[in-house]
């Protein structure tokens, strides 16, 4: 299991990096362009989050090998369920020079709040809607 996890997903995980860090040529990482548009963004966008939702799902099933969870909310119920500190879980990005926390919005309902997904998990399905849409599909 671990020789395919590192044969796929990350051989596939530092292909993206490197296609990130190949932009770093043209936009510098900074917060002042954190409003740069391109389409090679959106595709790098949609092929993380893809890649993320793959993992979620592998992440699911070495949980639980009956599980076949199909979307992020049941993803939360077997992952935040099994680890409750995940989204407390941080990573410090160079040349940003700052800790991003990208799973802390993510929460299960419970008696005070609904759930809740990240955003830019939101924003990634609004980008596939907008990119289907805009395809004809």
């Amino acid at each position: 299991m671990v020789e395919k996890f590192r044969n796929l997903h990350w051989n596939y995980y530092l292909l993206l990096e490197e296609d990130l860090i190949q932009t770093l040529r043209f936009v510098q990482l900074s917060k002042d362009n954190f409003n740069v548009f391109s389409i090679e963004y959106v595709k790098q966008f949609q092929s993380v989050c893809a890649e993320i939702d793959v993992l979620l799902k592998y992440l699911c099933k070495f949980n639980c090998l009956s599980s076949s969870p199909k979307n992020i909310k049941e993803y939360a119920e077997n992952i935040l369920g099994n680890y409750p500190t995940f989204t407390k879980e941080s990573v410090f990005v160079m040349g940003l020079e700052e800790e991003l926390s990208p799973w802390e919005e993510w929460q299960l309902k419970n008696d005070k709040e609904e759930y809740k997904s990240p955003k830019w998990w939101s924003e990634y399905n609004d980008v596939c809607k907008a990119w289907s849409s805009f395809n004809g599909r």
